[in-house]
């Protein structure tokens, strides 16, 4: 693992004069606590999305409809805020703004005040959802489950 961080580091010691860290520690902190919902909130989906192997063989058609709708939804492609207003507002009561473009503008400053608060616990609502999924998910799975073999 040492070994992996040399290149990552040389990476950014050579581009430092590009990277600006945020204005303030409130958001700096606030980035980190997202960053970590948004770590989350991937991982429940992603798990969810494997305990789908109990009901169907082949479940990457699945993971691939999920990954694609959440790089347009998410703001991996565009930033969201250049959309119309409704379909802006609306992808808000979805996750897939939590997992890229409101960390990201967190970490920039464009989210705060009472507006990084109700986000974050938006996002830490989501997180809850998406593991109450997964469990549930794994709890119907492994009543289905039967092993075939000795």
């Amino acid at each position: 693992m040492a070994v992996a961080a040399i290149p990552l580091g040389v990476f950014f010691f050579w581009l430092r004069d590009y990277f600006v860290l945020p204005a303030d520690w409130t958001a700096l902190g606030a980035f980190v606590v997202s960053l970590v919902f948004t770590a989350l909130l991937q991982f429940f989906f992603s798990y969810t999305m494997a305990m789908l192997a109990f009901w169907v063989l082949e479940v990457s058609t699945f993971i691939f409809i999920l990954f694609a709708f959440e790089y347009l939804a998410s703001g991996h492609l565009f930033p969201l805020d250049i959309l119309p207003p409704g379909i802006e507002r609306a992808l808000y009561f979805t996750p897939f703004p939590y997992q890229l473009y409101f960390p990201v503008g967190v970490y920039m400053g464009k989210v705060t005040g009472a507006d990084l608060l109700g986000g974050l616990a938006i996002q830490a609502g989501w997180v809850a959802a998406a593991y109450g999924l997964a469990r549930f998910a794994w709890h119907r799975g492994i009543k289905k489950y039967s092993a075939v073999g000795g």
